[in-house]
């Protein structure tokens, strides 16, 4: 999700009396090694803001009266945001970004005077997309947006921490182990997170336990006599990513609108650990 950059627009808003802004518009970036070929449009229903997304361009637009382009994008862009986390999370990997291109703005007591000024400040925005040559995932869908989303700076945060791990940057433990106490710090310990968030008390044991009881010299969490001081096998490993994966998805409340509202995350659906 690009940041907010508005100062394209705020010469033409600061010119009217009374700007309202009627739209937001952004283009879907797909990231290098994925394209999307034709895919129907998608349609969504927010509370302050009605969204299409059809050939690569999205537009927002509003319900209610916003004054500056700034109030209205903190409407769209956590949503934005929390749509490209939910697609990453389906895919364990980035497959598109929303990039803010412009708004549309009217203004609602308009005068002669400042209207000719208008007219001599409006840009036409021209954008273009030229696939990576290395493309290898072809999508004939768009990823659905999420039907709910919460705690986006924190879960943000999460898929951070689990792709720089993925990546070999930081220990699968100590990641798995950051995550963990998020949540239980968010809720206010794990009993808590376990039923705010949706998942099975057990697996959130079983996590702590590999995150703080298991792994050696090298990627070990804690080096007190209760710890095992042995790697962590692939297995372990495995099911670390997965659950840490969910927890993720959980605690953000990602889950696609067409897919049902989740019954609490078991063992059972995680890789089996033996």
């Amino acid at each position: 999700m690009s940041q907010p950059n508005t100062n394209e627009q705020k010469p033409l808003s600061d010119l009217m009396n009374d700007p309202h802004i009627v739209a937001l518009r952004y283009k879907m970036i797909a990231e290098p090694g994925v394209r999307f070929e034709n895919p129907p449009p998608i349609d969504h229903e927010a509370p302050s803001f009605r969204l299409k997304l059809e050939n690569g361009w999205l537009t927002a637009e509003m319900k209610d009266h916003f004054g500056t382009i700034e109030d209205a994008r903190k409407q769209v862009d956590d949503f934005l945001a929390a749509w490209e986390l939910s697609a990453s999370i389906d895919q364990n990997r980035k497959i598109f970004a929303f990039e803010y291109a412009h708004a549309d703005i009217v203004d609602r007591q308009p005068s002669p005077e400042k209207q000719k000024a208008i007219r001599r400040l409006q840009t036409t925005f021209t954008f273009s997309f030229i696939a990576d040559e290395s493309e290898l995932a072809v999508f004939a869908h768009l990823p659905p947006p999420p039907a709910n989303y919460s705690h986006v700076e924190e879960v943000n945060a999460m898929w951070n921490r689990y792709q720089k791990s993925i990546e070999g940057e930081e220990p699968i433990a100590s990641m798995a182990y950051f995550c963990l106490s998020l949540m239980e710090n968010k809720a206010g310990g794990r009993s808590n997170a376990a039923t705010m968030f949706g998942i099975e008390k057990d697996v959130l044991n079983k996590l702590g336990q590999l995150t703080s009881a298991v792994g050696d010299l090298k990627t070990a969490r804690k080096g007190s006599a209760t710890s095992s001081l042995r790697a962590h096998t692939p297995t372990e490993i495995d099911w670390m990513k997965n659950a840490v994966r969910e927890c993720i998805r959980r605690m953000g409340n990602l889950h696609p609108l067409s897919v049902p509202a989740p019954h609490p995350l078991s063992m059972k659906e995680l890789p089996p650990l033996s």
